[in-house]
């Protein structure tokens, strides 16, 4: 038994066919419990213990036909529970599930379980917060979006490989580790939440940050509470595309229960220091649509205390922006990088030399040009120095419309210059 040659990482549960074939536990013929073939139905204090008597299939059927027919007759139809769940099944003719439920629906219906134990919650929950779900899970973004465009993720529960060897119906080539590996090559870092650090592979490098078992929604809440606390959320993208915004953060305000979901409460639910969990948070909302991500070598953020997510002010004579710190072994020692195209957003419109919220790189920069002969830009670079940055955190407001108002009723149109 060997991989096919175009996978590059066959599952090694296939080793497992070829002795399953003939191995003592396999069911090679109909089997009935003692007990019941002795005393009927019902309960008895020698179920689970009692041995099994095999039976030909003529007289298992007959049994079972018998028995549906006699619940069918004295309790109805929905005192039949069709409870086979047969997930990874070869292809959909042998899907168990599917031929146990279009059995019982020809003999007049049953009782069935609905969602999955696979999603189990995910599957009630998430239509109220993304949605439909078969949508959003055929949505999320492919391991090769992955790479090329974030460099951070966080993965709560972790990312064990074992989880991705099989599909039910079958699966194609296992691509999954080698993606994953591509990320990380890609220089993308994985934090993984879980009680477990064997939760990811050795290959990934992922940072560990262990927690109680089902105490990572306490962390969410926790990193959460940081985020809106310091105003670092994405405010664009909650007042376009959410709903019911308020009442989450009013519940993690404690307005609606008297608890703050603070860090420090996080971390003693979760047993997780209270720092692990703001930095996370901050590193996160260096990572989304906020503000701008200035880079810098880990010997130049530890001389000035910092790690990633840290909100700093880059400042000069010229100028001052604030920008989110991500640290990497990437950038030569006494350099920082700041990507151009944040929008300008001053703390005080109109003020000269006020503090750039957003990141802009431009309130930093010359405005001279090489020579006189090129006339090109020379703002490609310039001398900065980079502090934590430790007041209040001031809103986005880059992506806010200018205050609009109405033309006069009547009346000459204003001309320029003239008030």
């Amino acid at each position: 038994m060997r991989g096919a040659e175009t996978d590059p990482d066959p599952s090694p549960l296939g080793g497992n066919y070829l002795g399953a074939l003939r191995h003592r536990a396999r069911i090679r013929r109909p089997a009935v419990r003692l007990g019941w073939l002795e005393d009927g139905p019902g309960p008895t204090h020698t179920r689970g213990s009692d041995p099994y008597v095999e039976v030909t299939h003529e007289t298992a059927l007959d049994l079972v036909a018998g028995e549906l027919d006699r619940v069918r007759r004295q309790y109805g139809n929905e005192a039949i529970f069709g409870g086979s769940y047969g997930w990874g099944s070869a292809g959909r003719f042998h899907h168990a599930q599917s031929q146990i439920h279009r059995f019982l629906n020809a003999t007049g219906g049953y009782t069935r379980s609905v969602n999955t134990y696979s999603h189990a919650a995910g599957d009630v929950v998430l239509p109220h917060i993304v949605g439909d779900r078969e949508w959003f899970l055929r949505s999320v973004p492919r391991w090769s979006q992955i790479a090329d465009h974030t460099r951070l993720v966080v993965a709560f529960g972790g990312l064990p490989r074992r989880s991705v060897q099989i599909n039910p119906g079958g699966v194609g080539a296992h691509l999954n580790a080698r993606q994953q590996d591509a990320c990380a090559r890609a220089g993308v870092r994985f934090v993984v939440v879980s009680p477990s650090r064997d939760d990811s592979a050795p290959s990934l490098r992922a940072e560990w940050l262990p927690v109680r078992p089902h105490t990572d929604v306490a962390m969410m809440l926790g990193m959460a509470h940081t985020l809106l606390r310091e105003g670092s959320y994405d405010r664009y993208f909650v007042e376009k595309c959410c709903v019911g915004f308020e009442h989450f953060a009013s519940y993690l305000r404690g307005e609606t229960d008297g608890v703050e979901k603070t860090a420090r409460w996080a971390a003693g639910i979760c047993g997780t220091d209270e720092a692990a969990i703001t930095t996370l948070a901050r590193r996160l909302s260096g990572k989304v649509r906020g503000r701008e991500v200035a880079r810098l070598h880990p010997r130049d953020a530890a001389e000035r205390g910092l790690a990633d997510g840290d909100l700093v002010r880059i400042h000069n004579q010229r100028g001052a922006c604030l920008a989110a710190v991500e640290v990497t072994e990437g950038l030569r020692q006494g350099v920082v990088q700041l990507p151009t195209g944040a929008w300008y957003d001053p703390v005080s419109p109109g003020g000269a030399g006020s503090l750039d919220k957003h990141g802009n790189p431009n309130v930093l920069t010359l405005d001279i040009a090489t020579s006189k002969l090129a006339q090109g830009p020379s703002a490609h670079t310039c001398l900065v120095e980079v502090e934590r940055f430790t007041g209040a955190v001031p809103p986005l407001t880059a992506h806010e419309p200018p205050e609009l108002r109405e033309s006069p009723a009547s009346g000459p149109a204003p001309r320029p210059g003239k008030r």
